[in-house]
């Protein structure tokens, strides 16, 4: 076996399970060690560069060894603080990476050259052979009591669940239901693999920069999703919250298998754990190759 490249790392104070996860996903290939602090430029001899998992502060002597990994936090602080963006501009790290393309695109638009990195949950499930559509007429929701980004989208999925009563609407992974309809179920934490296979669809109304890990579990069964705004593939854009119900209707009647079977398609070319082993791989091997 080939010795590893090795690479320092560091994550914010939140996110440990998050860094332990990309470490074992580039492993065997890329050894990622974990530093406490942020390391000063000797301390990296040994090391082909810095991964950054959720820090944007980077000292400028490291920057042309540093990768910064960023998600949904990250994304909303790059795209707001101009004066961050013009000082990467100026003195820029190696790469930036985001865990989804609507981050890339709106980043990239804002001048700062972002990559897209996809993470999916290591426990997601994407079946060996394509899914069934769903005849059943149910559709998920993402919703969680106490949660302000999605409680505040609250009345626009009442009206949803009250007007279109011929589904059911499973929510998750909340408990409480935000109103007494009777076609509401509230699931709580769900297994994905038990509950999917059921829906034909999900609707998850957060915010810019959102890309839940239950929208990978979607695709990987086929299913369609819809976002308040994004540019990510195969995920629907609300056109309207005032005709969201006549648009999930829509949805539902335009699916057809062959389009369960596109969207199964690209998750397994995507999300499967040896295509995000490659991707993740290969994006660490140029970066090292470039600096050294």
């Amino acid at each position: 076996m080939k010795t590893p490249i090795k690479y320092a790392a560091m994550t914010s104070g939140r996110s440990g399970a998050g860094l332990n996860q990309i470490a074992t996903i580039v492993h065997p290939e890329i050894e990622l060690a974990r530093f406490s602090k942020m390391p000063n430029i000797s301390q990296l001899d040994g090391f082909a560069g810095l991964f950054l998992h959720g820090i944007s502060k980077v000292p400028k002597n490291l920057r042309r060894r540093a990768i910064i990994f960023g998600m949904t936090s990250f994304a909303k602080f790059a795209s707001k603080n101009s004066t961050f963006r013009q000082d990467m501009e100026k003195h820029p790290v190696q790469e930036i990476w985001v865990n989804n393309y609507t981050s890339s695109v709106i980043l990239n638009r804002l001048g700062l050259k972002c990559k897209t990195m996809y993470r999916p949950s290591p426990r997601l499930v994407i079946p060996a052979t394509c899914p069934k559509i769903s005849k059943k007429r149910v559709i998920l929701l993402y919703w969680r009591e106490g949660d302000k980004i999605l409680t505040r989208h609250t009345p626009s999925l009442i009206r949803l669940v009250r007007t279109l009563k011929d589904f059911e609407f499973w929510a998750f992974p909340g408990t409480e239901k935000f109103c007494n309809a009777k076609n509401l179920r509230m699931l709580g934490k769900a297994q994905p693999n038990k509950v999917i296979p059921s829906a034909t669809g999900m609707i998850r109304l957060s915010c810019l920069f959102d890309l839940g890990r239950s929208t990978f579990d979607m695709l990987g069964y086929g299913r369609w999703c819809l976002y308040c705004k994004t540019f990510d593939n195969f995920i629907f854009d609300v056109h309207s919250f005032s005709k969201l119900p006549q648009q999930v209707r829509e949805i539902v009647e335009a699916d057809t298998q062959e389009a369960v079977r596109r969207r199964w398609t690209y998750a397994r070319n995507n999300f499967s754990r040896q295509a995000i082993h490659h991707r993740w791989v290969a994006a660490f091997k140029e970066i090292t190759a470039r600096m050294h």
